[in-house]
């Protein structure tokens, strides 16, 4: 989350000062487990409006620690690492578990995988995972992210697979970078898509 080209504090400073007021940018606060809450404050202070964890390799556990932090921005959980407990056959751990886990433990994004062949979920689990960050737990729903494998030439279809607009946003990946005219008109034809 931090590697020597791109160091975490000086990369937040630099994107906040050119995002607009009503835009989020969730620095990842990956890490070491001790130095978790110390990277997370520091984001914040340099001007992070969210955060990014990958809870699965970092630990469920910093869900929680994040939320009690009460650092006052969203929490998005990335599901990098999570694959372990899904596909072990006859002791997997469901999609939709997973993805009200990660609510119970205080997320306000989740990562619910795509329509896309670069994630290893179904179709009908994707949808689970959405339904997951809406359904009624007792806690505030989350909204879910669907990524991996969108870029602007599928982001229509992703939303229409989803089957639902609402709660839902889409994670754009590398295709947008890859835009033959650029990362701006990457993003632009994928909200003009989906508009």
């Amino acid at each position: 989350a931090a590697p020597p080209y791109s160091p975490l504090l000086e990369r937040v400073r630099a994107v906040s000062e050119r995002l607009p007021p009503h835009a989020r940018y969730a620095p990842n606060v990956t890490g070491p487990p001790e130095e978790l809450l110390a990277r997370a404050e520091a984001a914040v202070a340099a001007g992070a409006r969210a955060l990014m964890v990958n809870a699965f390799l970092q630990g469920l556990g910093s869900i929680r620690s994040l939320r009690e932090a009460e650092l006052g921005v969203p929490i998005f959980v990335h599901r990098v690492g999570s694959s372990f407990l899904r596909r072990g056959g006859a002791v997997s751990v469901s999609a939709r578990l997973l993805a009200e886990l990660t609510r119970l433990l205080g997320a306000d994004y989740v990562q619910v995988g795509s329509f896309s062949p670069r994630t290893f979920d179904a179709d009908d689990e994707v949808r689970e995972q959405i339904g997951a960050c809406g359904s009624d737990l007792g806690v505030n729903a989350a909204t879910a992210v669907v990524g991996g494998g969108v870029g602007p030439d599928n982001a229509a279809e992703q939303l229409a697979r989803a089957g639902v607009r609402d709660g839902v946003m889409l994670l754009l990946g590398s295709a947008a970078y890859q835009h033959p005219e650029g990362l701006r008109a990457g993003v632009a034809t994928a909200v003009a898509a989906v508009s």
